[in-house]
């Protein structure tokens, strides 16, 4: 049995990297063949500084060192630099210490696994009230060396400056004889603005998404001319709320639009991944894909390039013609999760690439929103296509070993027991990969996330709630505040109102409610269950201002027009029923009427006035017309107390 919980043995919890348990068997390493000395020259591995005098205030310089010269010496399009999340990994699988000496054959390792052959080692110390920075450059192949410099600056200057001249000496290795360098013109001119966005960089790289967002809006603060630090902004306002796509005026989107109007101030490779992004996020699709595509197709080892390559084929949602009369979903949910297999083969500590992967599965599982909405075009901002009608639905299912996106309209044609079959091999799929995401990430509270996510479609509420907490506890960044009201959610469907209604009142006196999204994500099922839960503790007034803000925040977004439709479409999207495409049903049909028989036990009268007393006698009929193919519901709602509110 695949284990989840905490608790876990650890031979158990431990695991290889192919999914299999120790002992992990050693794959047989083929002997690579090295380029020409000419193409070697060109390939640059960069290893950590060491530290040699010791010192805290050089720490940040092991590490900062591959960032600092990678970027001084990847400004050339004929140049190659091994990029840190390639470098480390390899560091890792062959056991080696960032800031150690590395032996001749380890290193010939690492330049096999990764590509670069022009090793550059160095280190860092004090003396005389000077840092120095010392680095040689040798060729990998044969132990010649090919340069070695050292430059001085003063203690507490700015140490970039001894990694210009560096980098110039190690450009005229690979025959830029004239080139010179100026990492803090490519990058920033302040060195706390670069500190900031190195130690945004580290965050990032351990998917903690909030830490990150704000070490790199202390760096796009301190120069509002740093585009790297605004791109990395960008991804981690992304990964930490999402939903902010759906709002024009979101720090996200206007993020975006810094990182486009300032592209031209990057390395041309990292320009391309970056404009490519900005495509995606503006809702030019068809763009993205221009620019990130040929990106891959020239280097399969583009992790940047992939991982938003797989994001869009997640995201995109228009339709083409399938070639045989009908319409497909041009984004490949195939596609997206083969990329994001590709970035875990690059690059195995990007764990990050564990969430594309289970969240399609998840979704084939049925989770929210259940089923997939497609469009015909591209409208003028990504808000304005999603809102738009669709053109299509479609259901995903796993289908063999493929994720099928089945028109809604064709499940009918299905065999019986064929959607359930589906749903239950796709939530073992997602379950395996979250536990290989566990095994090599077991303090990182995105998996324990997801965990809890397979836990809940597979009936167990509580194990769900108990991986909800030790994400809460871990802190996972991953949809950043989402946590709280899911577990609105989790006590809800556990038959524990009472709970979710303390849950519930926690939010409330926060103002969470306000920032709530209209959208089929957790965060919003949250306060579906809210609402029912505030019914249930017979505070209409409660409910009647959350049904008034939704009406509002879906008005703002072009759905359900304005006025009593909208207010209309909002509390029946409150009261948990479905509405077709966009929400599926969220609250059982029998918690549903258990909210009505406690709303009757506190009140004893229908709600008058008000939103919710206007809408109480069609949003009754619809729970009469849904029970009626269940008998026993049927047969209790007939005889409940309440029945006689459906008359207007």
């Amino acid at each position: 049995m695949l284990c989840l919980l905490t608790s876990c043995p650890p031979d158990l919890a431990a695991q290889c990297p192919d999914g299999t348990p120790p002992p992990c068997a050693r794959p047989a390493r083929q002997r690579v063949t090295a380029p020409a000395p000419a193409e070697r020259a060109r390939r640059f591995l960069i290893l950590p500084f060491r530290n040699v005098s010791r010192s805290p205030e050089l720490e940040w310089l092991i590490e900062g060192s591959t960032t600092m010269l990678g970027e001084v010496l990847s400004r050339w399009q004929d140049i190659a630099v091994v990029p840190d999340d390639r470098l480390y990994p390899s560091l890792r699988r062959n056991g080696l210490a960032p800031g150690t000496v590395l032996a001749p054959q380890s290193v010939r390792r690492v330049a096999e696994e990764t590509g670069g052959w022009t090793a550059v080692a160095g280190e860092v110390l004090t003396t005389g009230g000077r840092t120095r920075v010392s680095a040689r450059a040798y060729d990998v192949v044969t132990g010649r060396e090919l340069v070695r410099a050292a430059e001085d600056v003063p203690l507490g200057g700015d140490v970039r400056a001894a990694f210009d001249r560096i980098g110039a000496a190690l450009l005229r290795t690979a025959g830029r004889e004239a080139a010179s360098v100026d990492l803090g013109a490519m990058t920033t001119r302040s060195l706390d603005a670069y500190r900031a966005y190195l130690r945004g960089l580290s965050h990032a790289n351990r998917a903690e998404y909030l830490r990150a967002r704000d070490a790199f809006g202390e760096a796009t603060r301190i120069d509002t001319m740093f585009a790297q630090a605004y791109y990395q902004l960008a991804y981690a306002l992304l990964f930490s709320g999402p939903m902010a796509i759906f709002d024009s005026t979101s720090s996200l989107l206007r993020t975006v639009e810094r990182v486009v109007a300032l592209a031209d101030r990057l390395p041309p490779r990292m320009r391309d991944v970056v404009l490519g992004y900005g495509a995606m996020m503006q809702g030019r699709f068809a763009a993205a894909y221009q620019l990130l595509e040929p990106l891959v197709r020239a280097d399969s080892g583009n992790i940047d390039a992939i991982a938003w390559l797989s994001f869009l084929h997640y995201f995109d949602p228009i339709v083409v013609p399938d070639g045989q009369g009908g319409w497909r979903r041009r984004g490949s949910f195939n596609t997206n999760v083969r990329l994001a297999q590709r970035v875990l083969e690059l690059n195995p500590a990007r764990h990050d690439a564990y969430i594309p992967i289970v969240a399609v599965h998840t979704l084939a599982a049925g989770d929210l929103p259940m089923v997939v909405v497609a469009y015909a075009r591209e409208a003028p901002s990504i808000a304005a296509t999603f809102v738009s009608v669709p053109t299509r639905v479609f259901v995903p299912l796993l289908l063999g070993d493929t994720i099928e996106l089945v028109p809604a309209e064709s499940l009918s044609t299905l065999p019986p027991g064929a959607v359930p079959e589906s749903r239950r091999r796709a939530l073992d799929v997602a379950r395996d990969w979250v536990t290989r995401w566990l095994a090599v990430g077991p303090t990182e509270g995105e998996a324990y996330r997801f965990a809890g996510k397979i836990a809940e479609l597979g009936g167990d509420y509580e194990l769900a709630l108990a991986h909800a907490a030790r994400a809460a506890t871990l802190g996972s960044e991953f949809l950043a505040g989402g946590i709280e009201f899911w577990r609105v959610v989790l006590l809800g469907k556990a038959g524990r109102f009472d709970d979710a209604a303390r849950q519930a009142d926690a939010l409330w006196a926060t103002g969470r409610f306000t920032a709530v999204v209209p959208a089929p994500t957790d965060e919003f099922a949250g306060a579906i269950w809210s609402f029912n839960v505030f019914l249930m503790q017979g505070d209409v007034a409660r409910a009647d201002t959350l049904a008034a803000i939704l009406a509002r925040r879906m008005a703002g977004m072009g759905i359900g027009g304005a006025g009593s439709l909208a207010d209309m479409l909002a509390l029946r999207i409150l009261s948990g029923a479905a509405v077709p495409p966009w929400f599926p049903a969220t609250v059982p049909l029998e918690a549903r009427i258990a909210v009505l028989d406690s709303l009757h036990r506190r009140r004893g009268a229908a709600p008058a006035g008000g939103r919710l007393g206007t809408a109480m006698p069609p949003l009754i009929q619809s729970l009469v017309a849904e029970a009626a193919r269940d008998s026993a519901l049927s047969a209790r709602i007939a005889a409940a107390p309440w029945r006689t509110w459906a008359r207007p």
